[in-house]
């Protein structure tokens, strides 16, 4: 009884869950192309682009939050991430205005929200994925919670390189290089298994019909 009536749930809400899915995926690209222009050579040398750069990664971050939200309907764990995301969107527009003419202590302070919200609206948002998935492609759903522990590692590498490259400069180097190169990995599969998610429910949407 209780699988007739998840496998109903699943076939009601598989046409949402595409659309929304296959937003975020697209969203994902403007996303990684505002990430690139926010460095410190556009910063400096570029500023018309590192501006640019700003103003398309708060319109990622407010519209992930957004779409999230719309999916809180199938998963309650959507909207936690939905309104994490739109909180660090609006903390890092703060952060944009005040960086220069304020000190770097100050926007450091809020810096430390920012990261914890982010980091929230990730383990929200990889559990509600593997959520959605588990009775539809379990394998899937176990990749996205692998994914988080693997988001959390190199996290957590990436804050210990701050203290080690005080104490062992070659090491804290090694550790900081070994966890954004993870954090690249991270973000890649995050892009493939969001591309199968979207397809898996686009698929069982379309059989329906």
């Amino acid at each position: 009884m209780n699988d007739d009536l998840n496998r109903e749930e699943i076939l009601k809400n598989a046409p949402l869950l595409a659309k929304w899915l296959n937003l975020l995926f697209l969203l994902i690209l403007p996303a990684i192309l505002a990430q690139l222009l926010n460095n410190r050579f556009t910063m400096v040398h570029m500023t018309f682009f590192y501006a640019l750069g700003q103003v398309l990664n708060f319109a990622c971050f407010f519209a992930y939050g957004y779409i999230l939200l719309k999916l809180s309907d199938v998963e309650t764990s959507y909207h936690t991430a939905g309104v994490c995301n739109i909180i660090t969107a609006s903390l890092n527009v703060v952060i944009y205005l005040i960086e220069k003419n304020s000190t770097s202590i100050f926007c450091l302070v809020l810096t430390i929200p920012v990261v914890i919200f982010s980091v929230i609206a990730i383990n929200k948002e990889y559990h509600a994925h593997s959520a959605v998935l588990s009775g539809v492609d379990d394998a899937l759903s176990l990749n996205w919670l692998k994914l988080w522990k693997w988001y959390l590692i190199f996290l957590i590498c990436m804050v210990a390189s701050n203290f080690v490259i005080i104490i062992v400069p070659i090491l804290g180097l090694l550790t900081t290089i070994f966890a954004m190169c993870g954090t690249v990995m991270v973000n890649i599969f995050q892009l493939f298994f969001l591309y199968r998610t979207a397809k898996t429910f686009k698929n069982i949407s379309t059989h329906t019909l």
